[in-house]
């Protein structure tokens, strides 16, 4: 049986009260898309804010391969009995014994401040603040931290135009007067990529060759034009994404 939204937001009010030691309701900042809803998250753990990192888990979300909304609320409510209760909880025929829940659970934090990653959040911002990709690739070099250095590594198997098209994408973001507006950006973009190379050589590096070698076109950011990164962003007619603005 599928919830709906308000069994859900009920849900997730009702787990809160009851677990209030190791389960807190946050409530997201932003309205639903059609600007009719507060809707809520639960962070569960124990250690005080700002002392470890976070797992970000969702459900009900995006195409084929998503996991419904009652699979994060009943794993949630599980979590919490068992903790609560002392015992332990089996799934897809693994069991977690009452010790490995408590462990899960003790491990993390409720607090609403960020955990150690907070820390590296100038270093990171000073990395990302430039508007051209050359650019964020020249202030990761100048850096030569580990981690600036592992950035690069992992920059350097995208797509060259994938990643100035999203560059530009999240640039545009900044000025938007709506979330639809960057949604309607991001749909020209997402039909544009479905009918780039990059897509193509990209499920065949990842899902049919499995080699994870994929040969991007053009291989080099530099490389990418203008008039490359124009059709991304290009109005596309009848094929517009559209809201219904009556609701």
């Amino acid at each position: 049986m599928y919830m709906n939204v308000t069994e859900v937001e009920s849900a997730l009010i009702g787990l809160s009260a009851a677990h209030p030691t190791i389960c807190k309701l946050v409530t997201l900042p932003n309205l639903t898309v059609e600007g009719m809803r507060t809707t809520h998250a639960v962070v569960l753990g124990t250690k005080a804010a700002n002392t470890v990192d976070a797992y970000y888990l969702t459900g009900g979300v995006h195409a084929r391969e998503w996991g419904s909304c009652e699979i994060m609320v009943n794993m949630a409510t599980d979590l919490c009995d068992a903790y609560a209760g002392g015992t332990g909880i089996g799934y897809g025929g693994k069991y977690f014994s009452a010790a490995e829940v408590k462990a899960l659970i003790d491990g993390f934090a409720t607090g609403e401040t960020s955990g150690p990653v907070a820390a590296m959040q100038p270093q990171v911002d000073a990395w990302f603040a430039h508007d051209r990709m050359e650019e964020i690739v020249a202030s990761l070099k100048r850096d030569g931290s580990e981690l600036a250095q592992a950035t690069l590594k992992t920059l350097s198997e995208k797509s060259p135009r994938g990643m100035v098209v999203t560059l530009k994408l999240l640039r545009l973001a900044r000025s938007s007067s709506s979330l639809e507006a960057c949604l309607v950006r991001e749909y020209r973009a997402a039909l544009e990529v479905f009918r780039s190379d990059d897509f193509r050589e990209g499920v065949r590096a990842a899902v049919i060759d499995k080699d994870r070698n994929p040969k991007w076109s053009p291989s080099q950011i530099e490389d990418v034009t203008p008039a490359m990164v124009a059709p991304y962003f290009a109005e596309i007619g009848a094929d517009e994404l559209v809201f219904d603005q009556e609701k």
